[in-house]
């Protein structure tokens, strides 16, 4: 594995020293360009408080409420990723009912998990939660995990709703809850702050013949089928960037073997900066996710960049397997079984890049706002609120 890093970091500063665009990024600084989100937002999970002013600014929404004042629980939402699924849907929950309490819970690795609430612009660090909640709004595993613990689930117990929005389509996960959302239901954009950083470095650079596939490195990810059904001449004219974390080291050399045979263009940029992985997606003109998250034993999945790679003007492209909200389905091209070979479909994203339109043809005009304003009311709704007092 440090042999494959080693070649990795070599990988990832020839393509930043090719890229003019990429040169504010210094090639001598690997853990600056390596480093993970909760690295360079840790002050949200340390200090005591964090201003959010600059994110609660960037929120414009045609709902305001005053009058509710409910108690809201969001579990496992981590405060420190820029997206919906991150600090995105509280802090818009926060700023459209300013006089609701919005709590976070945050639970990764650790003995105790991490609470705060939004107050005054502020993420804030409190040492407990409050006894009972209005709405509890969970992700993922969160709440088979909560209830393990006595006074964790006495105040799950005690709350009048909860609502598991993201279950990952896994069985174990459809418990604890009143209500589940489908996985196509739940299914979000980019949010807002994501969206500033594309749309002003956009700006200064001009889209080049990259095909980037990002995800960690691993079966579910599906990489691995994706080269191997690849023909050479369809892509002659690209490079192939794969981006994300290796998880299996015997499934990556598989991946190399083929590139390698195939003599496929093609870089292997390892993991690298949530940043700097904005601004490749902007000069690439095409993405590809190859997901099979059956793999998994899941029915359905949704892989958040998809949201990063439509907003970033790449023409999209999905494995048959994967959700594909109704926001995105005319803009994203399937392939896969009903859907057609992947050469085909792919070759029809190439010849699209010729078409001077092509980024605004295959973009989105869903936004952040349209996605949170529909999950709070129907959330609100599923507590018993009607469509009246909120709006």
């Amino acid at each position: 594995m440090k042999e494959s890093m080693s070649n990795l970091d070599k990988n990832l500063t020839d393509f930043i020293i090719k890229n003019n665009e990429l040169n504010h990024w210094s090639i001598t600084d690997m853990n600056k360009l390596r480093e993970p989100p909760k690295n360079y937002f840790s002050q949200y999970l340390h200090d005591e408080q964090s201003d959010i002013t600059y994110y609660l600014d960037l929120i414009n929404s045609k709902y305001h409420n005053t009058k509710l004042k409910l108690k809201i629980l969001f579990l496992q939402f981590p405060p420190y990723l820029h997206q919906v699924e991150g600090i995105g849907f509280p802090a818009y929950t926060k700023k459209v009912l300013p006089n609701c309490d919005i709590h976070l819970l945050h639970y990764k690795n650790t003995q105790n998990p991490f609470v705060f609430k939004i107050s005054n612009n502020k993420l804030v660090k409190i040492d407990r939660l409050d006894n009972q909640y209005d709405l509890v709004i969970a992700r993922s595993s969160i709440l088979l995990e909560l209830n393990k613990d006595e006074h964790y689930k006495k105040i799950l117990d005690s709350s009048k709703k909860i609502i598991n929005v993201k279950t990952m389509s896994y069985k174990q996960n459809y418990k604890f809850a009143d209500f589940y959302f489908d996985e196509e239901d739940f299914c979000p954009p980019v949010d807002n702050y994501f969206q500033k950083n594309i749309e002003k470095f956009s700006k200064r650079i001009t889209k080049k013949n990259y095909i980037v596939i990002p995800g960690s490195i691993s079966k579910i990810k599906n990489q691995l089928d994706f080269f191997k059904q690849i023909n050479p001449t369809t892509v002659k004219n690209y490079e192939i960037l794969l981006i994300g974390k290796i998880n299996d080291e015997n499934y990556f050399k598989k991946i190399i073997k083929i590139c390698q045979n195939k003599q496929l263009n093609h870089a292997f940029l390892g993991p690298i900066n949530q940043n700097l992985l904005s601004e490749i997606l902007c000069l690439s003109k095409i993405a590809v996710h190859t997901m099979d998250m059956r793999v998994n034993k899941q029915n359905k999945g949704y892989p958040r960049l998809l949201g990063e790679t439509v907003a970033s003007g790449c023409i999209t492209l999905a494995n048959y397997p994967i959700t594909v909200p109704s926001h995105f389905e005319n803009i994203v091209i399937r392939y896969g079984n009903i859907y057609g070979d992947l050469n085909i479909n792919l070759n029809k994203a190439i010849e699209a890049t010729d078409e001077n339109d092509y980024q605004n043809e295959y973009r989105s005009n869903y936004t952040f706002e349209d996605f949170c304003e529909s999950k709070l009311i129907q959330i609100l709704k599923m507590g018993g609120i009607d469509e009246s007092s909120i709006i």
